[in-house]
């Protein structure tokens, strides 16, 4: 099936056929909730239930699979958000004092405190916790058996699970959010990785009989240690506990009681966590280890290691360290050219086309170099690959074509780039399909960028408006997806905005205390079609196909860990008129064209908000990049560059909008005498990070005017 636009949203290529394959296209059009990742308690337990109902209706084979890997993550996650409820809230400070003996007495006091209150409530919660585990990790015995295990077993296994999900959770732990994990959504690990982990650790310390504590850091560890438990238990260990923390946030009581336990057992500790940025995380959990009684030759970690932190580990001492080579990455071993090849022939034999040959030629590995080049993140940055294709046609003619591999998430966590790759036909590359987390499509070689033409410039901003206008008609994620109440963790954008705006009420004392006011007026900005925006809108991200425009990368911005979340397609239209520098006249056409085609009428009452948060943006991301990895003199630039476009961008939108409320317009015109001043502070200051007009000079202008 193939989802029409409307007559108002034209594009000159969304009529072009989608052959996909019909066992893809059933499987991945039962998953539109996956396009919001940010599920309450409640939605992972009503999902959770249809997953292991549909082990009974799903053909054997790689749907069984996928529904065995959705079963895994939906469980870890409700286990991880149980864990993150019995912990409670902590007292937050900053690190330099949380360090002290004076910020960790005070955590102790407020833990002291709140375990109190709540004792009655969450010994309910842990006693669920540990019939949840025993279920879970009956079920995860049939995930590490792989390719062993009898389908059959997974429906046996799942229904045990499903009895666990009648027992009712408190109403305040089922609103909370579940967190996204970091390893499946951004960072192209799988939950092979972590068995293909735990394999190494047993070839290097295989005694059975050594007692271990899997200590996971939440939320990635929450996710492997259930999964190594089952591991190493089928693998005849004898002795095999876990436990998650938030290093972080310090110990609760009832996590330190368990650390201590097991330290007086001679339990060797073996540390869980995603692949590593810095280390931080993993070096601070040593210590919190050291602390409570374990010996240094009883600290191990198990961790992948990232291609662009290869020597994360320097710091730790000898035979601490497990790791995964990238690799070695089960994601890895899919781009494999003979292993993409047999995925390609099977796409491209359903449309026709009797076979499918890989060519290793100069030019796919010069346009692997180039796609390299243009990562800005790298440890963010997705795994992909260009592959040059010889299609034979069944008269005996050759084609050439180049395909894109990309992965984007793992199990349901990926679901959304199928979605959005097949409902926004016409303004993306044409995609062959989705399987194993690996999205394939079209891609077509660009020549070297040159700066627009009149009529292509026209052409893009039309364009630009025509696809955000899409995402809201095919996208949009519901009125479920606005939060009840309060800031969520996940709302990194209304956060970032949050932090600025504060800094008009001081520093230090006065700025926090203003922050649950300016917390409820952000809440009550108006949203009123919530979408999975595409959160990057840089020219860089279209490319020409044969027929027009096409947006790259339109399925991962937009949401994540460590993504701004906005749901307002006002975000992605702010973005384009930053990316392209837009004139005012010009961001009228965009605008018009916008609403023309979204019936958004209302956009332009929220998007200087996200005009704000926009630049803000690039600008925090643009400092990240210059003041991070050592990079080559012209990439320096052009980060720099980007901060500057975003710092000028902020200054001139900001000094538009205030100059809005100075009524009635006065003709501009000079007068005699005429004197400049620039006097620090009065004209304009720096307050939010960008110069801006002061209070002082707004009422001055009014009483001019008056």
């Amino acid at each position: 099936m193939h989802e029409i636009l409307p007559p108002t949203l034209k594009h000159e290529d969304v009529s072009a056929p989608q052959y996909l394959l019909p066992a893809e296209l059933d499987f991945y059009q039962a998953y539109s909730w996956c396009l919001n990742p940010h599920l309450t308690v409640r939605e992972t337990i009503e999902y959770l239930r249809g997953e292991i109902d549909r082990f009974e209706i799903v053909p054997d084979g790689w749907q069984t699979g996928e529904v065995a890997t959705n079963v895994f993550l939906l469980s870890c996650a409700l286990l991880n958000a149980v864990d993150e409820y019995l912990r409670g809230p902590t007292l937050r400070m900053p690190r330099q004092l949380a360090a002290l003996r004076v910020g960790r007495g005070a955590r102790r006091a407020t833990d002291k405190l709140e375990d109190i209150l709540w004792h009655r409530r969450r010994a309910r919660v842990r006693r669920w916790r540990e019939r949840w585990q025993s279920a879970l990790d009956d079920f995860l015995s049939v995930v590490v058996a792989g390719e062993a295990a009898d389908p059959a077993s997974f429906d046996e296994r799942g229904s045990k699970v499903a009895k666990m999900l009648q027992s009712p959770l408190p109403p305040d732990l089922q609103a909370e959010h579940i967190g996204v994990p970091t390893p499946f959504r951004r960072l192209d690990l799988t939950h092979l990785d972590f068995l293909a982990l735990g394999q190494n650790f047993i070839r290097r310390f295989p005694d059975r009989f050594q007692a271990i504590l899997l200590l996971g850091v939440r939320t990635s560890g929450s996710y492997f240690a259930p999964l190594l438990r089952a591991l190493l238990e089928a693998e005849g260990y004898q002795t095999v506990s876990s436990l998650t923390v938030q290093p972080n946030k310090g110990l609760g009581r009832w996590e330190c009681r368990e650390l201590k336990r097991c330290a007086q057992r001679g339990c060797t500790v073996l540390i869980l966590d995603d692949a590593p940025h810095t280390a931080g995380t993993i070096l601070l959990t040593f210590d919190i280890c050291r602390r409570v009684g374990f010996g240094p030759g009883k600290l191990k970690a198990l961790v992948p290691t990232h291609a662009e932190r290869r020597n994360w580990f320097r710091s730790l001492p000898d035979n601490s360290v497990v790791s995964l080579e990238p690799e070695q990455w089960h994601k890895h071993r899919l781009l494999d050219p003979k292993v993409a090849e047999r995925r390609l022939a099977e796409y491209f034999e359903s449309r026709n086309f009797v076979s499918a040959r890989l060519v290793a030629s100069s030019r796919v590995k010069d346009l692997n170099a180039r796609l390299d080049g243009l990562l800005s993140d790298e440890r963010s940055a997705r795994l992909k690959r260009i592959y040059e294709v010889q299609l034979q046609t069944p008269q005996g003619q050759i084609e050439t074509r180049y395909v894109l591999a990309k992965s984007v998430g793992w199990g349901w966590l990926g679901y959304h780039a199928f979605l959005a790759g097949h409902r926004l036909a016409g303004f993306v590359p044409q995609m062959l399909g989705l399987r194993d987390g690996i999205l394939y499509m079209e891609w077509f070689p660009q020549r070297a960028g040159a700066p627009d033409g009149n009529e292509e410039r026209k052409e893009r901003i039309e364009t630009s408006a025509s696809y955000v206008a899409a995402r809201i008609r095919f996208l949009n994620l519901g009125a479920n997806a606005v939060p009840s109440k309060g800031l969520q963790r996940h709302q990194n954008g209304l956060q970032l905005l949050e932090k600025v705006l504060s800094k008009a009420y001081g520093r230090l004392v006065t700025d926090t205390l203003m922050r649950p006011r300016l917390q409820r007026r952000l809440c009550e900005l108006p949203c009123p079609i919530p979408t999975l925006i595409d959160g990057n809108m840089g020219r860089t991200e279209w490319i020409v196909g044969p027929q027009g425009l096409l947006k790259t990368d339109y399925e991962h911005h937009g949401m994540g860990k460590a993504e701004l979340n906005v749901i307002d397609p006002a975000y992605d239209l702010a973005e384009t008129i930053l990316n392209m520098a837009l004139s005012p006249e010009e961001e009228s056409r965009l605008i018009r064209r916008y609403v023309e085609e979204s019936g958004d009428i209302g956009v332009e009452q929220r998007l200087f908000i996200n005009k704000l948060l926009a630049g803000l943006w690039a600008m925090i991301s643009a400092q990240n990049q210059l003041f991070g990895k050592p990079r080559v003199t012209d990439r320096q630039q052009e980060f720099h560059q980007r901060f500057m476009s975003a710092w000028n961008f902020l200054t001139v939108h900001t000094a538009r909008l205030c100059g809005s409320y100075c009524r009635p317009l006065l003709e501009p015109r000079w007068s005699s005498p005429f004197v400049a001043l620039d006097i620090d502070g009065v004209l304009d200051r720096r307050l939010f990070g960008f110069p801006c007009t002061t209070a002082e000079i707004l009422v001055a202008v009014v009483h001019r005017l008056e």
